[in-house]
């Protein structure tokens, strides 16, 4: 198991590699695919692995699968992302 804590948002790790997130959701740090607000923890659907580590900043969200691959969302302005633009995703 796993957690983080971001400003804006929070995220947790299960014991089965299930990750789940709480909290604001403006810049879709929380991997849902919406902007939507949770209030209680919520599972992230469609990870294309097990959820091993977790880390929160203020406004995007990285995770490392099972496999060894680093999954980014959130906030994209600045490149803080790594994806090369400044998308939110």
């Amino acid at each position: 198991m796993a957690a983080a804590a971001g400003v804006w948002h929070s995220a947790a790790v299960g014991e089965d590699g299930s990750l789940f997130v709480w909290g604001h959701g403006f810049y879709r740090q929380l991997g849902t695919g919406d902007t939507a607000r949770r209030l209680a923890p919520t599972r992230v659907t469609g990870l294309p692995a097990p959820v091993r580590q977790v880390a929160a900043g203020a406004y995007h969200t990285g995770m490392v699968t099972e496999a060894g691959d680093l999954l980014m969302c959130g906030h994209g302005r600045l490149g803080q992302l790594g994806l090369g633009d400044e998308n939110d995703r």
